[in-house]
């Protein structure tokens, strides 16, 4: 995976990522992204260390416009000088938690466009500078990932839950094969699965 900071740097990707790729705009977001677990109806939400937010401090020479790093590892918690503003205190901010029933309403368009049952999410709450006169309680939240199937560490109760999900859905199967239907069940987002 590749931040890129400036339009100019993108060319340097070339043999740096493998293609296809997905490109997606970074939004500052306080250094937290959050996990969000679906099973079957249940949503819990997990907060976990993300990049921290970018502020160019100077135009960069083009090989400091880019930085690369293992996605399926740690997200970077700390970025070269160049790339952020220096903290004057000695904590940073806290991040704005995401409002659960946005993310359970997230979580319901997911799993009714993409007939998933046992998904996550990840998600982050976009840093936006203060407007007069605005609500607190408006967030931008901003989905960056979609996984089937995901570990759902940190959840409490998970096994039970699960078993809750897939009894859920089995007892859904059943109830559509007793009124004739076909009773399309997928299993974790793979349709037709029996």
């Amino acid at each position: 995976m590749a931040l890129v900071l400036l339009d100019d740097a993108l060319q340097q990707l070339q043999g740096q990522v493998p293609v296809p790729a997905v490109v997606q705009e970074f939004v500052n977001h306080g250094g937290v992204q959050y996990k969000v677990y679906v099973l079957g109806e249940k949503v819990f939400v997990t907060p976990r260390a993300s990049i921290p937010d970018v502020q160019l401090n100077s135009d960069p020479p083009p090989q400091d416009q880019l930085l690369l790093f293992d996605s399926l590892g740690s997200l970077p918690t700390q970025l070269p000088a160049h790339m952020t503003q220096q903290q004057h205190t000695s904590t940073a901010p806290p991040a704005v938690q995401p409002d659960m029933q946005a993310l359970e309403a997230v979580a319901a368009f997911l799993r009714s466009h993409l007939g998933l049952t046992l998904f996550g999410f990840d998600v982050v709450v976009a840093q936006q500078l203060p407007v007069t006169g605005a609500s607190s309680t408006n967030q931008e939240l901003v989905v960056i990932d979609v996984n089937y199937f995901p570990n759902y560490r940190g959840g409490t109760d998970t096994p039970a839950l699960f078993r809750a999900a897939l009894r859920q859905c089995w007892e859904k199967h059943q109830h559509s094969c007793l009124l004739g239907g076909q009773g399309s069940w997928s299993w974790a987002g793979t349709p037709g699965y029996p």
